[in-house]
């Protein structure tokens, strides 16, 4: 998030006695979302069967003392004979705060030192430049599990849209986007179904942060072995919750752009973006094959963009099993 001062910058040079609003669009994971829990069985006999609404991402003493119980209430089953992905059966979800910033400032707010901030920093600064919370600086969190080709990827596309309008009509300014992460995928996608007129009234700018456009290589290694992320939590355990995220098949890497890489390497065979069949059948899980999206290239976009990458980062490209 060190890349956000710059931006913090930007915003500042434009402060005025009412500054433009803005809209902040998290990436993958990066807003909490709440559960309640009326469920008929449970993985095990220390999980809760009941329980009424509370912050499921994120609960970093869930995820970590009950990690197979966190990991059954938060993962999406697959119907594939309708084709559809939901909650898993006794979990209603709900994401908190749409509109403002509460939802994504920090995940976990028991965690102390705000060790699990997301955009707490460049909100901070932002209000300290002027902007006001609700008004000025919204927020646009969503279920990161769900991409936009299902109903619910579908109604925050809608919703998103209706705070962009909302904004711009309560400020009187046209808004500036950010986003961040797979957020550009979701402000992307927004932006592509709209009219260049409705772009020219409600839109100043878009600017994407890390924008995943041609995919994420590090998905493949979520696909073939779980990915801790870096806690202390066994990879496996938590693979078939990451294996379910629609999400996950939206920001796999596309086979237009990275070609005959190598994505994962096992003592038997190597397997590349064109290898995706194959890849979910050996690794077993062939509805992977059914879930994956055909998903396109970067689309340019009319209204200003700036775009901000890292520097002297190097990417994860590969996986060896």
């Amino acid at each position: 998030m060190a890349m956000f001062s710059l931006l913090v910058a930007a915003f500042a040079l434009a402060t005025s006695a009412t500054p433009a609003p803005v809209v902040i669009i998290p990436g993958d994971g990066s807003n909490q979302l709440e559960a309640k829990l009326e469920k008929p069985s449970t993985v095990s006999w220390i999980c809760s069967k009941k329980a009424d609404w509370f912050r499921l991402w994120l609960s970093t003493s869930s995820l970590l003392v009950a990690t197979s119980c966190w990991a059954d209430n938060i993962k999406l089953v697959y119907d594939e004979e309708h084709d559809v992905l939901s909650n898993n059966a006794g979990v209603e979800t709900r994401v908190p705060d749409f509109g403002g910033t509460g939802a994504l400032e920090e995940l976990d707010p028991d965690v102390p030192f705000h060790a699990t901030a997301a955009f707490r920093k460049i909100v901070l600064a932002m209000v300290d430049a002027g902007h006001k919370r609700n008004v000025t600086l919204r927020g646009a969190p969503y279920d990161f599990r769900y991409a936009p080709s299902s109903p619910q990827g579908a109604q925050y596309t809608d919703k998103l849209k209706g705070l962009i309008e909302e904004t711009a009509g309560t400020t009187g300014k046209r808004v500036s986007l950010l986003s961040h992460s797979m957020g550009c995928l979701q402000a992307l996608y927004l932006l592509s179904k709209q009219s260049q007129e409705w772009k020219d009234k409600f839109i100043e700018k878009w600017i994407p942060l890390s924008g995943p456009f041609g995919g994420a290589a590090k998905e493949w290694r979520l696909f073939a072995s779980g990915d801790s992320e870096g806690l202390p939590v066994d990879p496996l355990v938590i693979r078939e919750e990451q294996r379910s995220y629609e999400t996950n098949f939206w920001l796999a890497p596309v086979p237009r752009w990275f070609g005959d890489q190598v994505m994962v390497s096992t003592p038997k065979r190597n397997y590349t973006t064109q290898d995706y069949d194959a890849f979910f059948d050996d690794f077993g899980y062939s509805a992977g094959k059914k879930i994956v999206p055909a998903c396109g290239g970067p689309h340019g976009d009319s209204r200003s963009t700036w775009c901000r990458r890292g520097l002297h980062v190097q990417p994860r490209c590969g996986h060896i099993e």
